[in-house]
Parts: structure tokens; C-alpha cells; sequence
């Protein structure tokens, strides 16, 4: 038997003093994968030239295999990227647009996203459609009605969360992507926080309409920081550009991403050993124990701060948030300093969201956590009230 808990988290460097309830932000990779990682970096530096032009991209078809086995895909469709964001550039900057051409998000986008869709439409003159999700979010109803009043003759794309960075919505993507297809409008998906937060068959989701899908390694799935991935339908791979024009770009989808020039390739390769622990421990014995211990957790702190939850159980994962008992302004500036309060007054790490007039607490759970870490968030908060 396994326990997790406290008595799991040797397998991380988290400081022992830290209640760590952000695994959102930026993953935490266990000690065993940044181990696999300094492996590849002394391989490579034993001797730099033969690793690079010879060993490096075997070694990277056979981690493609294995992250593509893990996510159901097919390896030939899968190039790895740095990060969601990286991945997302490359498809939203290659997209084919007329002026009036419109696109189609949601008020739940990750800023950088909406950023970039935002120099995209302003670079092509095209328009950008935002669905607003009434939150807290009450049912599936809601969601895609928000989303299909916004389609019209104009729309060429739309882009989509699989679960939203901020709110922590997980969307009801196969029917999202069902009434895409019904206009056919391609759908590039946002997975940043999917990968070893739920269980993924790309292959799957393409017959239901996927186009394009990012995924981030170095989070659920305990990556090293640096890894991720885009898949593509093999339809849509010729007119996408990297991010990087390389010595390869020309040869082919996955050959124009697999070298953006001279890097560290490490966090890339470690991916193997990211799900080697996935495997080691079980991909789903995973999920149910973070998906079980983030429901606990906003059970209990919604019981002690009488509010509520701004996703029910039917939409959440690893991820759930929950409104603060504070009064006061929502602002960017009020909940970046109840943030910062937290972490170095009260030693919790939790993510402060300002979101629909709201101030809410963005809680994690993954294998390290248990119930005293929420615990002392709720005693932390009931201080700050005071």
C-alpha cells in the first residue's frame, strides 16, 4: 500500500514548512524525474556533438512513442514543445484568417491566450467573439449555450480549455466539439492542465472533432519544467509553423518542431521518467486520490467560510476553487496581496483568483497533499478576516 499524504512527500524537495496547494501553477516535479533529467544533461555534455547527431533523436521518437501511447495518439502527430503556451503560439499565429473572419473563446481563457488571440485578430483584422460562462457555473446547459450564440457564417475557429487555468472549470469538451463539427469549425484545444489529470484519447476526441490539442508535461503529469507537447490533426499539420524556424522545417510536421536550434533537450527526454512514476504508482489510482482529496478540501473550506464552490463536482478534477469570506474590492491588486499574505505570513501556497466580482481560492491536490493542508488555508483565511 502506498500512502500519500505526508508520508509521500520525501519524493518531492517542497519545503517542509509549506502547506503547497498550487500543483497548478507550475507542477512539482518529483526528486526521481529531475534525477532522469541530470542524467541526459551529463550525457550530452560527455560528448556534446554525437549526442546532438546521433542519440538525441532516437531518443526523443521513443519518449514521442510512450507520451503518445499515454495520451492516445498516434506518435507521428505529437512534436513536443516547451509549454501549453509555446504550443498554442504556434497554432494561433499559423492560422488562416480574412478580415471579418471571426473567432470563437471564452471569458475563462489563460491570459496569455487571450493575448494572443488578441495580436492575432488585430494582426489579420479579424474579429474576436468572447462567450461569457456565468460563474459559479451551475450546469452543462449553460456552457454550451454561451458558446454556440457566438458561432455565426463568420466563424473559422474555436478555441477551447479542456479544464480553465483560473476557474478550474472542466469543460464539457465532446460536446463542445460536437457542435463544431456540426458547422464545421475547427477546434484547437487548450490542455494544459489535462495530461495525468484526466485519462486523454486524442485519437478519440479527433473523431469527435478535435483539431489541434497542447498539453502541458511539467504539470499533472509531474514532467520536468520545459516539456509539452502539441498534437495535430494530420489534416491540419502542413500549414502549422514552429514557434522557431529550424535546420528541419520543411521535412515534415514533426521534424520542423524537433529541433529549434541548440537547447536542453533534457526536460523533453525526461518525460520518460514522468511516466515511469505515473506507471510505477497507476495513472488512475493517481486521478482518484487528487480528484477525491480536492473535492474534501472545498467541502471543507466552503463548511468553514459558509460560501460556496464556483464549479460543481460533475465539472472539477485535481483542481477546485472556492469564494473567500473577504470583503473588499475584487481586484487583480486585492487578491495578488491576500496571495502574497498567504505564502510568506501563514507558509500556504494558493493561488487567489479575482474572477465575476469575485475573490476565490484556486485549491490543488495532488499525491503529497491531505486534508490538514486545506485545513490550514481555511485557518489562515479566518485569521485574515480577523
Amino acid at each position: 500500500m502506498i500512502e500519500f499524504g505526508e508520508g509521500f512527500r520525501s519524493r518531492w524537495m517542497l519545503e517542509d514548512r509549506i502547506a503547497y496547494l498550487n500543483h497548478a501553477g507550475f507542477g512539482a516535479t518529483p526528486t526521481a524525474v529531475l534525477q532522469a533529467a541530470d542524467e541526459w544533461r551529463h550525457k550530452m555534455e560527455a560528448e556534446p556533438v554525437r549526442f546532438m547527431e546521433e542519440e538525441l533523436l532516437p531518443a526523443l521518437d521513443e519518449t514521442a512513442r510512450r507520451l503518445a501511447r499515454f495520451v492516445g495518439a498516434k506518435p507521428s502527430d505529437l512534436a513536443f514543445v516547451d509549454n501549453a503556451t509555446t504550443g498554442m503560439n504556434a497554432v494561433l499565429q499559423s492560422l488562416e484568417l480574412a478580415a471579418g473572419d471571426e473567432i470563437v473563446t471564452t471569458d475563462h481563457a489563460y491570459q496569455a491566450i487571450k493575448r494572443t488571440l488578441d495580436f492575432v485578430s488585430a494582426q489579420r483584422r479579424a474579429n474576436l467573439k468572447i462567450a461569457q460562462i456565468a460563474y459559479p457555473v451551475r450546469d452543462r446547459v449553460a456552457i454550451l449555450e454561451a458558446i454556440e450564440t457566438q458561432f455565426s457564417e463568420r466563424t473559422r475557429y474555436l478555441v477551447i480549455d479542456h479544464i480553465t487555468s483560473h476557474t478550474a472549470l472542466r469543460m464539457p469538451l465532446r460536446e463542445i466539439l460536437s457542435l463544431a463539427q456540426a458547422r464545421d469549425i475547427p477546434v484547437l484545444v487548450d490542455g494544459a492542465h489535462a495530461p495525468g489529470n484526466l485519462a486523454l484519447n486524442l485519437e478519440d476526441l479527433s473523431a469527435a472533432g478535435l483539431t489541434w490539442y497542447v498539453g502541458n508535461c511539467h504539470k499533472w503529469l509531474c514532467g520536468a519544467k520545459s516539456a509539452g507537447f502539441l498534437w495535430a490533426d494530420p489534416k491540419h499539420q502542413r500549414t502549422i509553423v514552429p514557434p522557431v524556424i529550424g535546420n528541419f522545417f520543411g521535412d515534415g510536421y514533426r521534424e520542423a518542431f524537433s529541433w529549434p536550434g541548440t537547447r536542453d533537450f533534457s526536460p523533453w527526454l525526461a518525460v520518460s521518467a514522468a511516466l515511469d512514476f505515473q506507471a510505477e504508482i497507476g495513472a488512475e489510482k493517481i486521478r482518484t486520490y487528487c480528484h477525491g482529496l480536492a473535492d474534501e478540501g472545498a467541502a471543507l473550506l466552503v463548511a468553514r467560510w459558509h460560501t460556496e464552490r464556483g464549479v460543481p463536482r460533475e465539472f472539477s478534477s485535481a483542481m477546485a476553487t472556492v469564494a473567500l469570506p473577504l470583503g473588499g474590492p475584487a481586484t487583480p491588486e486585492a487578491a495578488k496581496e491576500i496571495y502574497r499574505r498567504l505564502r510568506h505570513e501563514f507558509d500556504v501556497e494558493v493561488l487567489v483568483v479575482p474572477f465575476a466580482g469575485r475573490l476565490w481560492a484556486r485549491i490543488s491536490a495532488y499525491l503529497y497533499n491531505d486534508i490538514s493542508d486545506y485545513a490550514r488555508l481555511a485557518d489562515a483565511v479566518d485569521r485574515l478576516t480577523k
